[in-house]
This record gives C-alpha cells, structure tokens and sequence, in this order.
C-alpha cells in the first residue's frame, strides 16, 4: 500500500557515515546504557531480540523510506517503521515526546546475533529507557562509556516514552546464546561449535542455552508497563499459529509454548525495564536438531531431575506440524495477530504495504541506528570475547588422558575466562616438563588457540630428542579437551 498521501517530515542531511569499531563492545534486562548514573551501581537483568514494528523517533523524527539506502553497508540492518504515517511527534523544552499511541513493527533483514542484540538493546535503550551497558560489561563497557560520555545527555533528550506495545521480528543463522551468567564452557561444545563456524553469543538477560539458525524465528515485545500482560503476548503467538496454519498449541510453565502433545517449540525470558517491559523469545519452524545435541551440553543432573532422556527429546519443529510454515508466512501471522489485538483492519493494510527494510533511515537526527553511540556501544560489548566467554562464572574442570610416555591429570580453575591455577599429575619420566606444562597454563586465556600456543612456546633443554613430540601429543589434547 502507497503511503505517498500521508505528511511526513523532510529527510535531514547526514553526516558522513561515523567511523564504526568492532572493538569491545546481545538476549536482556535493565542493564543498558542510557543512564550512565546508574549504570555502575545497578545489577542489570537479562535479553535480545528481532524486528517488526515502528518505533517512536528519535529526536523529533520518524523511520522512513530514504532515497539515500544505497549507501548503507549490507552488513548492517535497516529498520523499516510502517506505522510512520501514524504517529507524530511534538516538541517540548529539550525533550521530543511520542504523542501516538498505535502499535509499532520492525523486522530485521540481518541474520548476525550480534547486530539484531545490538539492535534489540538500542531499542529498549531508546523506547523503554533501559539501563545501558550491564555493569559488569568489563574493559568493553568503559571504554565505550568514555567515548561517548559527551554524547550522554544528547541520548537522554533521544529517550522516548513507550506509549503503545512494538513487536520486533528477526532471526539468526547458526548460533548459540547463553544466559547472561551462565558457563559458556559448561553449555556448549567450544570445540564443535569453532569447527562448523557456530557463533557464541551472550545476552543481557537470564535464562538458559538456546541453539538457533534460520529455521528459527525469534520475537521482541516492548510493552507498556500499564498493558504489560505475558499471556497476552503468549495469546498473539497462538493465535497466529492456529488461525494461519492450525497449529493448536498452549502456554507451559514459565516461559514455554508447547504443541498439543507436549512437545516444547518455543521459550521466552521477560524483564522489567525502568518505562516498560521486554519479552522476547524463539520459535522453532525447522531448526537443525542435531545441533542442539551436537553443539548443548546440559548437565545431566537438569535433565534427569525433569525425567527427559536428551536434549532433542522434548522439541518439536513447527514444519513437521504444517510443511507450509516459513519464516516470512510466520512473520505474516504474527503481525497480523499483533494488529488484531492493539490495532485495527487499516493498520493491518499498512503493514502489508510496508517497504523493503533496506530503504530506511533515521529522519531528524544525525544518526543512523547503527552509526549511534547507543547502537555501537552495545555491538562492541556484545562482540567481545571477555562479554561472550569471560563473563562466564568461576569454574574448574579436571581432565585426564595416558599418553604412551606417561598418564596425565589435569585440574584447572578458570575465571573470567583465563586460567587463574593449574595442578597436573603425572607419572611422566619428565618432571621439569609437567613442571613447565603447569606454569605455562597459568593466566592463559582458556580458548584452545591459547593453550595450544601457550604449550607448543615451552622451551626446554633438549634431553630427550621425544621431547618435541611431547610437547606437540600434550598440546593437541589438551586444547581439544578442554572445550569439549
């Protein structure tokens, strides 16, 4: 539908394009970095998310369709706003407040973790006036603090009041996102995960280990805090399933949405947020479920305590319930059900009419979304190794292996990612080699490229001509097992 009747603002000149950092930098809770006061003392909670709704503008500005989109990098999403010719703005001292109370869409055409949690975080720093960086980000949460702590108040007068529920839609290829403090080396296969080109990812919120590629389709709801109501937002996932393809399906537990035998094919996390509430969460059409064993470790313990045999046996894939389900027709029915519960038969029109996401941009503000120090803020947190591996809580692992030339026990303690301790026994001819295979681990980063380089950079006085193929056996095992 041509929404060329529709009033709407000029397109304000922009400024070159911002130079972009992928140094230290989701999915998330009330951690963001908006409110640089409380950014050191909060604890924040939890979360990440996918596009399909207009979202209020920043600065006196409205999402739209720009003449200008073939500049902007491919590697990047656009965000489309539907809704703009349905909303307005006012001005009032230095603060631009949102009058429209229409319910918004965004979608996202990237399929990258780090961009669409980025992405998801911009949002809820923006519309539900978040807390910014987690406080316990590290060395990537202070930098970007100190880069952009000029930037500071100009982000706050881009704050809008979320007056209306926003939905973002999206979806991510071969990836696995942990909990904000769970154990990246106790939920997944490193090892396995590194070889077939996996991504980790982290997000702000709680909750647990989930493995997504383009066979899922993930959901963000921004809600109001008076129309905050997660059976609601569970009830506009049911009922998409059921009227457009007749799946007949029921909320469970917590956080879960489960078909009609049980079987579990979507999980959620909610947090609060200062001016709002966010819910956001995964559905699985056809996800690759040999890779949830493949690549997820749960701890047996878990699984027995709620009788299930594996990780595979308690999940169902949408597409073996109607072959017809794709990521765009489920999209369709969400917002359609969206619509039918906050809108109305003409803004389901608009949505359908809405332009490719590739052709948007910011009106009236000197930023893109992702040129805007909110936006990088969070894509170099979330694209940090010490965010996405380092942030893992304290934990030992022990392993032990017999080489032909000896029987090796080895126990680590790790933290924050590196090897703060190391003991090995061993019944090795060797000594001075367990000796400098103990100091060579300690305060080494726990990734199987730095234990394989800390070992193979021993240097010993050549008593044995074997030793180099000691060096080698004892390198190759143990930066293998140890992301196992």
């Amino acid at each position: 539908m041509s929404l060329a009747r529709r009033t709407q603002q000029p397109l304000l000149a922009l400024p070159p394009r911002a130079v972009f950092s992928r140094g230290l930098g989701p999915g998330f809770a009330p951690p963001f970095q908006s409110r640089r006061r409380s950014c050191a003392r909060r604890d924040p909670s939890t979360s990440w998310l996918s596009p399909s709704v207009a979202l209020p503008p920043l600065r006196n500005s409205l999402l739209s369709a720009s003449a200008h989109h073939a500049s902007l990098p491919t590697s990047f999403p656009a965000f489309h706003d539907p809704r703009k010719a349905h909303f307005s703005t006012v001005q009032t001292h230095e603060e631009t407040h949102e009058t429209s109370t229409a319910p918004r869409i965004l979608s996202s055409s990237s399929s990258d973790i780090v961009e669409n949690l980025a992405a998801e975080c911009f949002l809820v720093d923006v519309f539900g006036r978040g807390h910014g960086l987690p406080a316990s980000a590290g060395e990537g949460a202070e930098r970007a603090k100190a880069e952009n702590a000029e930037s500071a108040a100009k982000q706050r007068t881009e704050r809008r009041d979320l007056r209306a529920p926003l939905l973002f839609l999206w979806r991510n290829d071969k990836t696995i996102v942990i909990g904000r403090h769970q154990n990246a080396w106790s939920e997944c296969n490193i090892q396995k995960m590194d070889e077939s080109g996996v991504k980790l990812a982290r997000r702000y919120t709680g909750g647990g280990a989930v493995y997504q590629d383009l066979g899922n389709t993930c959901f963000t709801f921004l809600d109001p805090v008076a129309t905050h109501n997660k059976e609601r937002n569970n009830k506009i996932i049911l009922r998409a399933l059921e009227k457009a393809f007749g799946i007949k399906c029921s909320a469970s537990g917590r956080n879960d949405l489960v078909a009609s035998d049980g079987r579990k094919f979507s999980g959620a996390a909610y947090s609060k947020l200062p001016h709002g509430w966010l819910h956001h969460g995964t559905v699985m059409r056809e996800v690759d479920c040999e890779a949830l064993g493949r690549y997820l470790t749960p701890s047996k313990e878990k699984l027995a305590s709620k009788s299930i045999k594996s990780v595979t046996s308690r999940v169902v894939n949408l597409k073996t319930l109607h072959a017809g389900i794709t990521h765009d027709n489920l999209c369709d029915a969400i917002t359609d059900s969206f619509l039918e519960e906050y809108g109305s038969s003409a803004d389901r029109n608009v949505v359908r009419g809405m332009d490719s996401v590739e052709n948007l941009q910011l009106e009236g503000t000197e930023y893109r979304m992702r040129e805007h120090p909110v936006f990088q803020n969070h894509f170099r947190t979330l694209s940090n190794w010490e965010w996405r591996y380092g942030h893992s809580p304290a934990f030992e692992r022990s392993l032990s292996h017999r080489f032909p030339w000896g029987s090796f026990d080895v126990h680590v303690n790790v933290a924050q990612g590196y090897v703060t301790d190391a003991k090995i026994y061993s019944d090795c001819l060797f000594p001075d080699l367990v000796d400098a295979f103990t100091e060579a681990v300690r305060g080494c980063r726990f990734t199987e490229l730095e234990l394989r380089r800390a070992i193979l950079d021993i240097t010993l006085e050549k008593t044995s001509p074997e030793l180099d193929c000691f060096l080698r056996d004892f390198a190759d095992w143990l930066s293998t097992a140890s992301q196992e």
